[in-house]
């Protein structure tokens, strides 16, 4: 992007003594020049032209025209500008003097609007040049305004100025000029050249099909009644794709009317590539089932950010891009209520529900959080503000064991606090030098786990200090997430997820690698088997233990998907693309049938009791 414009500098260009007008005493001045500059990115780079001068008094600071040092008539008072010859103080010659009415008023120089508009027009032909080459008449104009404001200046006298400007102009009209015209001849050419040769070709086409070049005549099986070879066309027969192609088996027919000019001749369309198999182990085995759609919510509007299911699987809440919260009832499929105008959020990055449905909490692209309380039918309080990170929140997470809430920020630092107290306590630690993408709370107990993708960090919630702390990987993450017994962890890394066990600390399954696609976001069922990632236009469910596909969810369209989220009971999953204008889909998780296990036993469903 090119910043450009234009400003008035000052500059002294001369001084002396007068006497001062304001002061009555004798002065010294400063002659001062102002001249507007073309600038480039807020730096002078080009004069442009005078636009006038002032006298500044040293003592008072008044300012004054130049007109005022210039010689009186001797019958007048004295005057400060008889300081300017070597007869200070005496009357002014004869040659010097001149009558009042022969010495014309001050004015002020002016700068030609034609050479400010060809300076405008010539710096943004670039940028017409990239809009279908309309740069030839922006850089045109500006030529011809550049020469009127030349010839404006060179009759105003003096009193017009401007000539810095319309020099740039013309330059760099003239120059764009010369680039759109190339730009034309390079453009138009290869179109011209197969508008011809397109032309030519249909009209040998036409001969062909007016004259037959067989010794057969029409026949197109020959005088041994025999077919041409297999893949073989008769020597007569236009190519493939022509409309006076003969069908096979067919006599065909004498050109006995002109056929049509046709203006333009495309070439037969390329034959697709036969398909390639691919080994077994190169893509998953992917069983394409039906899922059955529970409710679909569409023209969202702006994007939606986050998404969480309460715990009763009833309510669904969605955090959006234009600073709202919406409520919807999954049951009946139906909006609930909405909160907008979030202007302290901004964009809402994260939404979740306490434990018994009670509250609402969002944390937004500033850093801030809000928690709602939540009436019996879904309906959303008046809200309250916690205490908030420095940065986007990317992590919100409540307890199912007390009124409190952890949350993770952008710039790695966590922070646990009370809700719905009089009286609200908080304490927080900075483990990473990254965003937080996943943490859990323990159901019992005082030790916590949060992870950025690289790190796996256990700290103590009443001490707030870590306890422990291990290297996952060395590469950056895209996702994160915890299995509901915090026995599992899943990590989204370019386009496969690393799955660790927690309790011994060592990577136990790699999923998603033949995909080839990046998994955006990562979610576990509440089994814990199960795992859901969000690939383009699809989410994968992978079943953990044997890293096997058991099936994918498509959407309409190419669009990623980023945002996912599974109900507490893992019968219900919501869907959003990352794009405006989308449609959020709600399904019920398929049965699928999963391999036997050590006993020799099938389970039948993915939702286990």
């Amino acid at each position: 992007m090119i910043i450009f414009g234009w400003r008035t500098r000052e500059s002294t260009t001369g001084s002396g003594t007068f006497q001062c007008p304001h002061c009555r005493t004798m002065q010294f001045y400063r002659h001062v020049t102002y001249r507007r500059w073309f600038t480039l990115y807020f730096l002078p780079v080009i004069p442009l032209g005078r636009v006038g001068e002032q006298l500044e008094c040293q003592g008072c600071h008044c300012f004054f025209s130049p007109r005022i040092l210039e010689p009186t008539s001797s019958n007048g008072p004295f005057e400060p500008n008889d300081l300017r010859t070597p007869n200070a103080g005496l009357p002014a010659k004869p040659e010097q003097q001149a009558p009042a009415e022969a010495r014309a008023p001050w004015e002020p120089v002016r700068t030609s609007s034609l050479a400010i508009t060809s300076l405008v027009l010539g710096l943004l032909s670039p940028l017409f040049l990239c809009l279908c080459n309309l740069s030839v008449l922006t850089s045109l104009t500006a030529v011809i305004t550049g020469h009127l404001a030349l010839g404006e200046i060179r009759r105003g006298g003096g009193r017009v100025d401007g000539s810095g400007m319309a020099v740039t102009g013309l330059f760099s009209g003239y120059l764009m000029l010369a680039v759109s015209i190339a730009v034309l001849v390079l453009v138009f050419s290869p179109v011209r050249q197969g508008w011809d040769e397109a032309r030519q070709r249909h009209l040998q086409y036409s001969d062909n099909d007016a004259e037959p070049s067989s010794p057969h005549g029409n026949d197109p099986v020959g005088e041994a009644g025999q077919q041409p070879a297999e893949g073989m066309a008769p020597s007569f027969a236009p190519p493939f794709g022509s409309p006076y192609a003969p069908r096979p088996h067919e006599p065909r027919p004498r050109a006995t009317i002109e056929p049509p000019v046709v203006p333009w001749m495309r070439e037969p369309p390329p034959r697709r590539p036969e398909p390639v198999e691919m080994p077994p182990d190169a893509a998953p085995q992917v069983n394409e089932l039906d899922i059955e759609v529970v409710h679909r919510f569409p023209d969202i509007g702006w994007q939606i950010k986050s998404l969480a299911f309460a715990g009763n699987s009833r309510w669904l809440a969605a955090g959006k891009m234009d600073q709202t919260v919406i409520m919807f009832d999954v049951e009946f499929g139906a909006h609930i209520g909405s909160a907008t105008k979030l202007s302290e959020l901004s964009q809402v990055e994260c939404v979740a529900f306490a434990k018994d449905d009670t509250h609402l909490f969002a944390g937004g692209s500033t850093g801030a959080i809000r928690v709602w309380p939540v009436g019996p039918s879904g309906q959303l309080g008046t809200a309250a503000s916690l205490v908030r990170h420095s940065q986007a929140v990317r992590v919100l997470l409540p307890s199912a064991a007390s009124d409190m809430v952890l949350s993770g920020g952008a710039d790695g630092t966590l922070i646990w606090q009370t809700y719905g107290r009089k009286t609200a306590r908080s304490s927080s630690l900075k483990p990473f030098d990254r965003s937080v993408l996943a943490a859990r709370l323990p159901t019992d107990g005082f030790e916590a786990v949060a992870t950025d993708g690289r790190r796996l960090f256990r700290f103590d919630l009443r001490r707030a200090a870590e306890k422990q702390s291990q290297t996952l990987t060395s590469s950056g993450a895209n996702a994160a997430a915890f299995s509901a017994d915090g026995t599992r962890l899943a990590v989204s890394t370019l386009s496969e997820i690393r799955v660790w066990d927690t309790v011994a600390g060592r990577e136990i399954q790699t999923l998603a690698r033949e995909t080839r696609e990046l998994q955006w976001t990562v979610r576990f069922h509440p089994s814990g088997r199960w795992l859901m990632s969000g690939g383009q236009g699809r989410v994968w469910i992978w079943d953990v233990e044997t890293a096997r596909c058991l099936a994918t969810v498509k959407l309409d369209g190419p669009f990623y998907i980023q945002t996912l989220a599974v109900s507490n009971d893992g019968t219900l999953m919501a869907i959003a693309p990352s794009a405006a204008g989308q449609t959020l889909t709600v399904v019920r998780l398929p049965v699928l049938e999963l391999p036997p296990n050590e006993n020799g036993e099938t389970e039948s469903e993915i939702n286990p009791p």
